[in-house]
């Protein structure tokens, strides 16, 4: 796992406590492409995004089990005044956010609102 602190690992830690579960990690590493490469060499196991594996065709032989209910989830806020003046580029960026999650099946209730 990553070490604690990390944002990833907080957020597995947190849903394993709601469900009365505690992680006990043997070795921690900072970085993805680390504990992929440990999960490859048959020493472990580790808790990713969904997303990574597919991302790198490299681990396409690595099998992942999904987590349901509840699965770990981060949510991601983008916070403007309403009342000032939004540039051309904080619009792109918002509607290309959008645009990426829908893409993938999340935040489909997401909407640029002002």
């Amino acid at each position: 796992m990553y070490p604690k602190g990390y944002l990833g690992r907080d957020l597995v830690d947190n849903v394993c406590r709601e469900q009365g579960i505690e992680l006990n990690a043997v070795m921690e590493v900072g970085s993805a492409s680390s504990l992929l490469q440990l999960v490859k060499a048959g020493i472990g196991a580790t808790i990713q995004p969904k997303e990574l594996l597919k991302q790198h065709p490299e681990w396409s032989h690595i099998v992942s089990i999904p987590i349901a209910d509840p699965a770990p989830i981060r949510h991601l806020e983008l916070t403007y005044y309403a009342d000032r003046f939004i540039s051309k580029a904080q619009q792109q960026l918002t509607e290309s956010l959008i645009k990426f999650f829908k893409s993938r099946g999340v935040g489909e209730d997401l909407e640029l609102r002002g």
